[in-house]
């Protein structure tokens, strides 16, 4: 444990704090004098506890300072550039450019309603006019690859940009520490892992429950789904482990007690890190519009929704089988009903790559694709055809609603009491 922090973390601690109040509020210098002397007390005794404390205020004063630099202006005007670069360089390679006719996407894209109005009020608050040469000439790899060169000259751009990459690290470390201090005497499975996760995450509404029985109510959704035909999500219930190393990657909090859900604000907080992180964002940030456009882009292809649509199903019916007591109830079902909505979006997003799919061929079936995401993820509508299109899917198995789904999984045969 000693060697995992050593006197360069307390070095690096000593001048942040002599720094910060240079370029910082004051709120932000004192966060810096708070890590010193948590890294202190670490140094002189090391412990998971003590590491946890140093990475919580790390984290913390890492994202103050992001959020204070994000209020410039030439900040305001790198991030778009970046934002615009990223894009730009992935709609260059070969995913999802196939053939000579995506040639036009990067063009189509940028004339894209919703594309344009993001970029102009980015543009707008960050100071730079959306008629400038670099966004008039659309997400072209060369121009934006300019247009990030200059926006990153000013030196708090330069701090951000490095800053940025600082929170997927953190978190990939505050993981570590949290399963240090839970499996102290054992090697845990990735469902026992599971288990405590949920437990620190939903301290108010249930006790930790076995793995044995996390495996049984997997088992149960599967069997559930399979018989309402709704194959897609079936597969992704057909192993316990799967599932759980898959939510602890992509779903949880890297420490969930810190994440702790306790009113429905906090569900909130959770979904909008959960998006997030499954963009490969981090989870403290939240995910914007073109963020999303060049994860999706990136990945050459639309992301698998079945797979946190089956975890909502698992969550919600894990969270409809705890006892919840007087003092707890109306917290208990606003928590319900975020985590039923959460269900019922990840599931359109499921839909509306199937309703896609057929013309993902095409840069248009592109474009109105990450349209339809648009409106899904920050419209809070429904894209054009896709309640059509549920209904006939639903139809086709028999089932009234979406809703139907989320009742049959909390009362068949429930295996948690």
């Amino acid at each position: 444990m000693s060697g995992t922090f050593d006197s360069d973390l307390a070095y690096i601690a000593e001048e942040l704090e002599e720094a910060l109040p240079r370029e910082f509020s004051t709120a932000v210098a004192k966060s810096s004098v708070a890590l010193r002397l948590s890294v202190k007390a670490l140094l002189e005794e090391p412990s998971p506890d003590s590491m946890a404390r140093v990475l919580c205020q790390f984290s913390q004063l890492v994202e103050a300072m992001l959020r204070e630099l994000e209020a410039r202006p030439e900040v305001r005007a790198w991030r778009l550039a970046a934002q615009c670069a990223t894009i730009a360089e992935r709609l260059s390679g070969p995913s999802p450019v196939e053939n000579p006719a995506f040639r036009q996407l990067p063009q189509m894209l940028m004339r894209t309603p919703w594309v344009r109005d993001e970029i102009e009020s980015k543009a707008a608050t960050a100071g730079i006019s959306a008629l400038s040469e670099p966004i008039a000439k659309g997400f072209r790899k060369t121009v934006c690859a300019q247009w990030l060169r200059t926006a990153s000259r000013p030196e708090s751009a330069q701090l951000y940009e490095l800053l940025d990459d600082v929170p997927n690290d953190l978190e990939f470390r505050v993981r570590q520490v949290w399963l240090m201090r839970k499996a102290v005497h054992e090697e845990p499975s990735f469902a026992q892992v599971y288990a405590w996760s949920h437990g620190d995450l939903y301290p108010t509404l249930r006790s930790p429950f076995p793995p044995e029985r996390l495996g049984q109510e997997v088992a149960r959704l599967c069997e559930i789904c399979s018989a309402l035909k709704v194959e897609e999500l079936a597969q992704q219930l057909e192993g316990v482990e799967w599932l759980a190393q898959y939510a602890l990657n992509f779903l949880m909090p890297p420490s969930p007690e810190e994440w702790a859900i306790r009113r429905r604000d906090d569900v909130s907080r959770l979904l909008t890190g959960r998006l997030s992180r499954w963009h490969f964002r981090p989870f403290m940030q939240r995910l914007e519009p073109l963020d999303m456009v060049g994860a999706i882009i990136s990945a050459g292809r639309p992301l698998l929704y079945e797979r946190p649509a089956a975890h909502a199903l698992l969550e919600h019916s894990l969270l409809q089988s705890a006892a919840f007591s007087t003092q707890t109830a109306s917290v208990s079902l606003d928590i319900l009903k975020s985590v039923e909505h959460e269900f019922e979006v990840l599931f359109d997003g499921f839909l509306l790559r199937l309703m896609h799919q057929q013309r993902l061929g095409s840069p248009q079936g592109w474009c109105d694709y990450l349209g339809g995401m648009h409106t899904l993820h920050y419209q809070a509508a429904q894209p054009p055809g896709l309640e059509a299109f549920r209904k006939e899917y639903l139809d086709q198995r028999g089932i009234r609603s979406l809703s139907e789904i989320l009742l049959r999984s909390s009362t068949e045969g429930l295996a948690l009491n």
